[in-house]
């Protein structure tokens, strides 16, 4: 992680979605138990969050951006999680990833737009 210097990314992440899963247990009733320990003792979390949110050519190169996409990604997989989604991990991935691609397009075409002179 600290070679990647993504750190900041994976960290948020694991905080966020800590957080996420003792209120998901509190508003569901689920036990702790189910909700956060038999989810992070698993092989695909670590999986997860060492090697799929860290990828240095999808992943935000700026400190404020990668813990603004770990907490992002906490955020959706708890809304999914309680939506009953399956692979909920892979689904928030494709999904805040494909908002930021969305927003970075949009940035550009902005930037694009404007002459030269002030880019």
């Amino acid at each position: 992680m600290w070679r990647a210097k993504k750190l900041p990314l994976v960290l948020s992440f694991w905080a966020m979605y800590c957080i996420f899963a003792v209120l998901r247990a509190k508003f569901t009733h689920i036990p702790t138990d189910i909700t956060l320990w038999a989810q992070i003792s698993g092989g695909a979390f670590w999986l997860f969050s060492f090697f799929m949110i860290t990828d240095p050519k999808t992943s935000p190169a700026d400190t404020k951006g990668m813990i603004g996409f770990g907490v992002g990604l906490a955020l959706v997989d708890a809304w999914l999680q309680l939506n009953t989604a399956v692979f909920s991990l892979i689904w928030a991935l494709f999904l805040v990833s494909t908002v930021r691609g969305l927003m970075a397009m949009v940035r550009d075409q902005r930037v694009g737009a404007l002459p030269a002179a002030v880019r």
